[in-house]
């Protein structure tokens, strides 16, 4: 049975021949090629035990030693197998095609693989990733229809229910900061300096009882047109012609009770219908007048109102010819404008932290007022706001 289990293995291909050795000698063989050359075989056995190889060439066959355990120690059995390198060289053919074949199916495989993977997970995580980005802006509707697999579809299908929630959470936040900023734009509003109102009906008694009729007709008029624009029919937004008529009728007050100044207003024509937050510049001049003008001694008051562009912003500049504010009363109050404002605070500032803090509330960033002062030099004071001039409507609050 060990023979014949070594024989079949010594015939590796239909054309293989065999023969049992003994010390060299063929025993048995089954072709009389290896009859013929029996010496010369015998010869390459022996070189090939000698040198601890089992494989020699012998004409254009390749020939293969297989040593076989016997019974008696001493008897060096083997088998000498002869395969046609024609059918070696086939064999290894075959098993190169083979190989190819199946490196092919393989990377084929890996292909498809890959593919399935990039267009069920990796570009929808991709696509999914891109909105994620875009939806970084609150302002814009986010929407994701993303297909894929079937759980990039779950985590679609979450992340819309998620961003609805997020929507409607900023819409309530925004529509109940709307209310808040709408409530205390009123209460600065109603702020403005209820003093100055009794103050000019002070002084129109005084004047009725200095039989000065035409004075007090005259600031009568100007104090009923002051109101009527500072109502300006629930509006907090008018032009920037009704905001300049109402600062031209307070300093015509003004200037009947004080008489120490004079003043003049600068505004293009083609700015007129600008829209601006109402009573803006009536408390900057009562700044100029009570704490800039009031206090000269050597020299006539003036106060200049220009109105400009600027890029995409108007300024609005207030100077006077006043004492002005020294340096150190100028940082004092250029840091005291950016403290939140109080209403429970009156003082010097009070009028324009109001101005400031409506500005701030109205327009927001970049926009609100700098104040410009040397001592005895005067003082400017420069308001800037966006340029607004489409879809004006009296008595209509764009903002």
């Amino acid at each position: 049975d060990l023979l014949l289990e070594k024989i079949q293995n010594a015939m590796i291909t239909p054309n293989s021949l065999f023969s049992i050795t003994c010390e060299q000698n063929l025993l048995l063989n089954g072709h009389t090629d290896l009859m013929d050359n029996t010496q010369i075989l015998s010869d390459e056995v022996l070189t090939t035990q000698q040198s601890l190889s089992n494989q020699f060439y012998y004409d254009d066959k390749c020939c293969f030693y297989t040593p076989i355990s016997s019974v008696a120690r001493e008897l060096q059995l083997g088998i000498l197998s002869q395969v046609p390198l024609e059918e070696i060289s086939l064999n290894q053919k075959a098993l190169s095609q083979t190989l190819a074949i199946i490196i092919l199916l393989f990377l084929i495989f890996c292909g498809i693989t890959y593919f399935c993977i990039y267009y069920t997970v990796s570009k929808p995580l991709i696509r999914l990733n891109q909105c994620l980005t875009k939806s970084y802006d609150l302002t814009i509707p986010a929407v994701f229809n993303i297909s894929g697999s079937r759980e990039i579809e779950t985590i679609t299908k979450t992340l819309n229910r998620f961003w609805t929630h997020i929507q409607n959470l900023v819409e309530n936040l925004n529509h109940e900061m709307d209310e808040r900023r709408i409530a205390e734009l009123n209460i600065l509003y109603e702020q403005i300096n209820p003093h100055f109102l009794y103050n000019t009906l002070d002084t129109i008694y005084q004047l009725c009882d200095m039989r000065e009729m035409e004075n007090a007709k005259e600031m009568t008029h100007a104090l009923a047109t002051f109101y009527q624009i500072g109502v300006s029919k629930g509006a907090s937004c008018i032009s920037l012609q009704e905001e300049c008529t109402h600062a031209e009728v307070y300093l015509s007050i003004m200037k009947i009770r004080f008489d120490n100044f004079t003043y003049d207003i600068h505004l293009p024509e083609d700015l007129k219908n600008c829209i601006t937050i109402k009573k803006i510049l009536q408390p900057l001049l009562e700044n100029s007048i009570y704490h800039g003008i009031q206090p000269l001694y050597d020299r006539q008051g003036h106060i200049c109102i220009r109105i400009a562009p600027k890029e995409n912003d108007l300024e609005i500049t207030v100077t006077d010819n006043g004492i002005g504010i020294s340096e150190d009363e100028l940082l004092m109050i250029q840091n005291d404008l950016k403290q939140p404002f109080d209403s429970t605070k009156k003082g010097r500032l009070y009028g324009l932290k109001n101005v400031y803090a409506r500005i701030r509330l109205t327009y927001h960033d970049p926009y609100g007022l700098t104040i410009q002062s040397d001592a005895d030099c005067g003082t400017t004071i420069i308001i800037t706001i966006p340029n607004l001039t489409h879809n004006y409507t009296q008595g209509v609050d764009p903002i």
